[in-house]
């Protein structure tokens, strides 16, 4: 890796993503999720429940009848973008995830999910349209873990630092043109 890009190693770019599971302000909060249903791409706004240094992956929450859990499952393979615009930072991740309803990682995070139970509980699924609609009392949550394959860290300034993380290469930083 090259001088110039010291200030974008595996380190910070790790403490950067670790930062938001324990600042809820941290830009790295909110993440996009662009995944492929077969037919076209779909990004979308999602919170970041967890990510984990150990195992490179993040936890999202979402409703079981959302389209992108079928997305997902059909097409298991998505990006997850997050920029924080005060340090000038884009990550990309390239992610394999899967969509989990049942076990004990499932029921950890289904105990939290509960708190705000009626953002999993609407009678009617997620991007139909009704003019109105309500809760039911069954909770239709699903656990999205989405394993990082991949970083593509990219840092504006003068001058720009881009530098792609890879599992198959045990996370060494290779230098790209930004």
């Amino acid at each position: 890796m090259s001088k110039d890009s010291i200030t974008l190693d595996f380190g910070y770019l790790c403490s950067q993503l670790a930062r938001a599971n324990a600042d809820r302000r941290h830009a790295f909060t909110t993440l996009v999720l662009s995944s492929f249903d077969g037919e076209s791409s779909q990004a979308r706004w999602v919170v970041n429940r967890g990510w984990s240094m150990e195992h490179h992956r993040f936890m999202i929450y979402t409703d079981s009848r959302s389209p992108k859990v079928e997305a997902l499952t059909t097409h298991p393979i998505a990006e997850i973008t997050c920029y924080d615009p005060r340090k000038k930072l884009q990550v990309r991740a390239k992610c394999d995830c899967r969509i989990i309803q049942s076990g004990n990682l499932y029921d950890q995070h289904q105990e939290k999910a509960s708190k705000r139970a009626t953002d999993y509980s609407t009678d009617v699924a997620p991007g139909v349209a009704a003019d109105t609609y309500g809760h039911a009392d069954e909770m239709h949550f699903a656990l999205i873990e989405a394993t990082v394959v991949s970083y593509d860290a990219l840092l504006l300034g003068q001058p720009h630092h881009r530098v792609r993380y890879d599992r198959a290469n045990n996370w060494l930083g290779t230098t790209l043109v930004p």
